[in-house]
């Protein structure tokens, strides 16, 4: 896809492109859609420089360079916006938006939750009971299937700016021992709330729980006291 292609949230347009064969979106759209009054400000603070880029988008008034963000930039907007429209935006644009940017033609069965559900209906005539069955299997898939890529690599940087916040809070020299000692600890207590073994194995269930804990996460009194014996450590 080198041209923009449109895709509607309710009754605002969401601009997007495919560069080097990644989804990129316009980040005003959904810096808009999310309720941030001054888009470009949000997009420089909640999205990592990795995340975003200026691009040439045409508009009404002529060719115009405009942010774009990627999927883990789109993650990062959403989770920095107050609208309790957020979390059905990120619903909407990883179970429609993300498939139908990525699909490689031809016919395939579905495997996003809401394509799948929509095959279900044309393919039978479900009574009111049979599409609250649907409704439900539907949902139990989307909630237990794997994090995107975009999702995973959100998450690991949300935990990488944790560490280091934890670090400067507390004045740690922050060498590699103590380093590899907090992160151990977070992915640990990661571990022990979702009930899986390795973060590659966290469910789209998790995640938005998993981001709050990561906010809010400081080191047990176990884990501070063995930093700070690390302290004196050769780097």
């Amino acid at each position: 896809m080198s041209v923009i292609e449109i895709f509607n949230f309710e009754a605002s347009a969401v601009r997007t492109k495919l560069i080097d064969e990644e989804p990129w979106f316009v980040g005003k759209d959904i810096a808009e859609i999310l309720g941030y009054s001054e888009p470009h400000k949000a997009i420089q603070r909640h999205v990592d420089e990795e995340d975003r880029m200026k691009h040439p988008i045409p508009t009404t008034s002529g060719t115009q360079e405009m942010f774009l963000v990627n999927e883990s930039g789109m993650y990062g907007l959403v989770f920095g916006s107050k609208m309790p429209n957020a979390t059905k935006f990120k619903r909407w644009v990883t179970n429609e938006v993300l498939p139908s940017i990525r699909k490689t033609g031809g016919y395939q069965i579905p495997k996003d939750p809401m394509s799948a559900l929509k095959l279900m209906f044309q393919a039978t005539e479900e009574t009111k009971e049979d599409v609250e069955e649907v409704k439900k299997r539907v949902y139990n898939l989307e909630e237990n299937s794997s994090l995107s890529p975009g999702e995973y690599n959100y998450l690991s940087r949300r935990i990488s700016q944790r560490v280091f916040q934890v670090g400067r809070d507390r004045s740690y020299n922050m060498n590699k021992k103590q380093k590899s000692e907090l992160f151990k600890a977070l992915n640990s207590e990661i571990s022990s709330i979702t009930g899986v073994k390795t973060r590659s194995q966290l469910k789209n269930k998790h995640f938005n729980s998993v981001i709050d804990f990561i906010d809010d996460w400081e080191p047990s009194k176990a884990t501070t006291v063995v930093v700070k014996q690390l302290e004196l450590e050769v780097i």
